[in-house]
């Protein structure tokens, strides 16, 4: 506090925010490990012992293949957390009117989006019109249509991102990629693979549920190389980011 003459007085509160990505990517990668080894163990429980009545709702719980569960809410808020930090940057990058802050605010809304998506399982809505569409060609790898339109816009947004990642610093760079590589290749790669197999082999059996498990693996792991990315990025680029009360 500054005292202005004898009259006056100026109140200045700074709250300086707290960024270490280390730390902050440790305990999610911990939290993402123990929900995915739970969910292995159970799903091994369920299929290969006499417990599958007595684990139902266990198993429900820690199913990485279910919804509105602990590794959906899980999925959900680490979306969540990589699409604030995108705002956060976001905000900063039309403050100074970045020349890329457009496609800084697109992957917030991406992120958003996939947030919402991974509770209310909205990309599944494209099953069944895109099966129509399809027809015949909707078997094998495609057996889960939706996929279809995924890789159509993964390769639409590869090219508008293009200079986008050129720009950034080579870490963050290589970051992002590698993020982007375990999300898209469990989220429609590994998705593909599991088609196939449920297509020959159905969905109720073990090695559809390792199928499930790895893609559900890479998704986690993917947003959590990419919040870290994030962190480390505004940890860099905005060493003393603050909140200033006046």
């Amino acid at each position: 506090m500054r005292i202005l003459g004898n009259k006056a007085q100026e109140r200045k509160i700074v709250y300086p925010i707290g960024l270490n990505p280390r730390k902050v990517t440790m305990f999610l990668t911990i939290t993402a490990t123990t929900i995915i080894s739970l969910g292995l163990i159970l799903q091994i429980m369920y299929y290969t012992t006499d417990l599958d009545n007595y684990l139902l709702y266990l198993d429900f719980l820690f199913n990485v293949d279910d919804e509105l569960n602990i590794p959906s809410y899980f999925s959900s808020v680490i979306l969540l957390i990589a699409g604030t930090l995108l705002a956060a940057i976001t905000f900063l990058k039309f403050s100074v009117a970045d020349k890329f802050r457009r496609h800084w605010l697109l992957l917030t809304c991406g992120f958003y989006y996939l947030a919402a998506d991974e509770m209310l399982t909205l990309h599944e809505q494209l099953n069944k019109p895109f099966k129509h569409l399809m027809g015949k060609e909707t078997s094998g790898i495609f057996t889960f249509a939706w996929v279809i339109p995924g890789l159509i816009i993964v390769g639409f947004l590869g090219v508008i991102f293009i200079r986008f990642l050129a720009a950034l610093p080579k870490v963050t760079r290589t970051n992002f990629m590698i993020a982007g590589f375990f999300f898209v290749g469990g989220s429609i790669g590994v998705e593909m693979l599991g088609a196939k197999y449920a297509e020959s082999h159905g969905m109720l059996n073990m090695g559809y549920a390792l199928y499930t498990i790895v893609e559900e693996s890479c998704e986690m792991f993917g947003v959590i190389i990419f919040i870290h990315a994030l962190l480390s990025y505004i940890k860099n680029s905005y060493k003393e980011l603050t909140l200033n009360f006046e």
